[in-house]
């Protein structure tokens, strides 16, 4: 691949007292195959290539590569504020290790990585390192006023309290670094989250963290379990069944209970076998963690703090329990994620955490009845003639309608910001990406998915929720990082590679393969595309770009807000070739220009008014 080559532009403007400089220090970049860069950061999201090996003064490779790219990431001290959090091993067996990025000692909401390692070699990196933070980190309020701020901002709940608090640098949907307090209050079957500003006292995020679906009970019949003798434990797979005082339910007269029992133990025994054969996952935490469900008399499921609850009782409702494979599958997944991605329980983050447990827990119901055109969630907890919870195949004819298409999705507060209403998103992609098919969406039309089987899907899901996904990834990131995933897998250019693509862009996510192949970052460059007047990228104050001519006829426009009368300094420098550079005025009248051989170009010129001025940068030539 031409990766193209590499410029740097230094803007200086004397408009009275406003001053804006944008450049970029030279990174190498000789190693890297890819680069897709966050469009809310404009930060790398996904690198891929020879990004790092040891050297004789650093023998990790990774503090080799945080020193060598952190200011193509605009993030200083890199080597030294990020912190390992676990080792994973991916489906080809590779070394993945997942980091939290900190700043001055306090981590960063949503700043997690993985670089994956071949032969103690750098080879790629996935996940977000959030750019340019500068924020006072001594809070101004008390950790008790913060915790009454956090009480009061969610609703009420039995015995509900603050059990964990900790400071946490968060980046909101401006750009702007809060110092603030993550709360973590819980109570009876109750656990919230609120972010709360330590020195403005202003909530800044909040959500309710129990993953919860709604669904019956309707019995497998005959099953075959391990029991500890007469106790619902099955010692084998670490997984039993428990009352809410935590006490192991034992066979006993009531047979409805022991029916009831043996399903919850059966199913969960079921999630636990298709992970470990055909994930090669040691329960949901890839460590033999024990899996406790807890059984109750009331319509409930859910997934909170390392166990699954389930119950069922006699009612006129719409949706019911226990015997659903599914929904008990659907609780184990959200423990997966828990051990995984850790995608946060809000927007669209949520959705994914949403999408993921109905993908993985669809996909061992699927794997257990050999059913592979079952695409139903919930179909065996529906009451009252309703065929099921959620359709996967056909969204707008779940039990709530649910959006067919990224445009259409739910954009409100409710629903923690729709978590199980825009799930139909992934839902939908993955479903395409295993059978195939052809989906509308309003911004592609009809796009055709090739099926690519149930094994390659899954694998290509399962490896992006263990080495790429990280806790605040959304849908756009999403389709970037299981195309790297379907890459790693299965090589670039491969059928699974380009149906991946073409299965986001049939719900209107990103562009189907061989158009563009715009997606949720911009490959190589995060300016792109840029190269009109009309598709100008503005430059704010104090950030750093990184520019590059991809060919001979890439012409990249950038634009800026003069707020008065004054001097532009313009300077073009780090050239890999014989580059030019025009200044233009808002009515496309060319103003001045620096066409010469000379590295650095440079621009000096007095404007009379304020309003939107326009750089462009060109080779001379075609050069490039």
């Amino acid at each position: 691949m031409n990766f193209g080559r590499k410029f740097s532009v230094l803007i200086v403007l004397f408009l009275l007292s406003f001053t804006l400089i944008f450049s970029a220090g030279k990174v190498d970049l000789s190693g890297v195959m890819k680069i897709n860069y966050n469009n809310d950061t404009k930060a790398p999201l996904y690198m891929k290539g020879d990004l790092a090996k040891p050297t004789k003064k650093q023998r990790d490779p990774a503090k080799v590569f945080l020193k060598k790219y952190e200011s193509l990431f605009r993030a200083e001290r890199l080597d030294e504020e990020s912190k390992k959090i676990k080792t994973v091993r991916d489906l080809n067996g590779n070394k993945n290790v997942k980091y939290q990025q900190y700043y001055k000692g306090i981590p960063v909401r949503g700043g997690q990585f993985y670089l994956e390692y071949r032969n103690n070699s750098i080879v790629s990196f996935a996940g977000k390192i959030k750019p340019e933070i500068n924020v006072d980190t001594t809070p101004s309020i008390s950790e008790g006023s913060i915790r009454n701020i956090a009480i009061n901002s969610v609703p009420r709940g039995e015995n509900r309290e603050v059990k964990k608090m900790e400071l946490m640098i968060f980046r909101d949907k401006k750009g702007i670094y809060h110092l603030s307090f993550k709360n973590h209050i819980r109570g009876k079957n109750y656990y919230w989250v609120s972010y709360v500003d330590a020195n403005s006292g202003e909530t800044l995020l909040k959500y309710n963290n129990i993953k919860n679906v709604s669904k019956t009970a309707y019995y497998d019949g005959t099953v075959e379990i391990n029991m500890d003798g007469s106790q619902y434990e099955d010692t084998t797979r670490n997984t039993w069944v428990e009352n809410d005082s935590g006490t192991i339910y034992t066979e006993g007269a009531d047979t409805t209970q022991n029916e009831k029992c043996v399903q919850l133990l059966w199913s969960t025994s079921m999630a636990l076998d298709y992970f470990e054969q055909k994930l090669n996952r040691d329960s949901w935490d890839g460590q033999g963690g024990a899996v406790p469900v807890n059984y109750v008399s009331s319509e409930t499921a859910f997934y909170y703090n390392g166990e699954i609850t389930i119950g069922d009782a006699t009612s006129t409702s719409d949706i019911g329990f226990v015997g659903d494979l599914d929904a008990v599958a659907h609780e184990f997944s959200h423990g997966f994620c828990e051990n995984s991605a850790n995608l946060e329980y809000s927007y669209e983050s949520g959705a994914l955490n949403e999408a993921n447990s109905d993908i993985v827990g669809n996909s061992v119901e699927r794997w257990v009845s050999g059913d592979t055109s079952d695409w139903q969630v919930g179909e065996d907890a529906m009451r009252n003639g309703y065929d099921f919870l959620r359709s996967m195949i056909d969204p707008s004819e779940s039990y709530n309608s649910q959006p067919e298409y990224y445009s259409d999705r739910y954009t409100g507060s409710d629903d923690n910001g729709g978590v199980h209403i825009n799930a139909s998103l992934g839902n939908k992609f993955y479903q395409l990406l295993v059978d195939g098919g052809t989906w509308y969406s309003e911004n592609n039309g009809d796009t055709t998915v090739q099926g690519i089987a149930e094994d390659d899907a899954i694998s290509i899901w399962y490896d992006a929720m263990t080495t790429k996904f990280t806790s605040t990834t959304d849908y756009f990131e999403a389709r970037d990082l299981t195309i790297a995933s379907a890459e790693d897998l299965f090589g670039t250019g491969s059928t699974q590679v380009e149906q991946v693509k073409n299965a986001w862009a049939a719900v209107g996510i990103g562009s189907p393969a061989g158009s563009d192949d715009g997606g949720g970052g911009s490959d190589e460059e995060a300016y792109e595309p840029n190269d009109s007047m009309s598709e100008a990228y503005e430059v704010t104050s104090g950030n750093t770009y990184n520019g590059y001519i991809y060919d001979s006829n890439d012409i990249d426009y950038y634009k800026f807000v003069a707020d008065s009368a004054g001097t532009i300094d313009l300077e073009l420098s780090n050239l890999a070739a014989d580059y030019d550079m025009y200044l233009y005025d808002s009515s496309g009248n060319q103003l001045d220009k620096a066409y010469t051989t000379n590295d650095p170009e440079t621009i000096n010129y007095d404007i009379s008014s304020s309003g939107t001025y326009y750089i462009k940068v060109n080779g001379y030539n075609g050069a490039y």
